[in-house]
């Protein structure tokens, strides 16, 4: 996780809007989180954002900036 904070310091992508997003919905429709998909330096990174937290980020259909994302605790860098 640190190494993909150095990137996105390095790049200054912090204020950047993510939209490449999707919901993690099981098969009783419960939503577990949501994915976001950034793309930094031709590299593909995915974070994740468990349930309750990420449903701040998408209120009201806004597209939430990388630094909203990563200044949670709880969002994991998944490989």
């Amino acid at each position: 996780m640190e190494q993909f904070l150095k990137l996105i310091n390095q790049a200054g992508l912090a204020s950047q809007v993510v939209t490449d997003l999707s919901l993690v919905v099981d098969d009783k429709h419960i939503t577990h989180g949501c994915i976001f998909n950034v793309k930094v330096d031709r590299k593909n990174f995915k974070l994740f954002v468990p349930s309750p937290l990420h449903e701040p980020l998408l209120a009201d259909g806004k597209k939430p900036l990388l630094k909203e994302i990563i200044q949670i605790k709880e969002v994991m860098l998944l490989k």
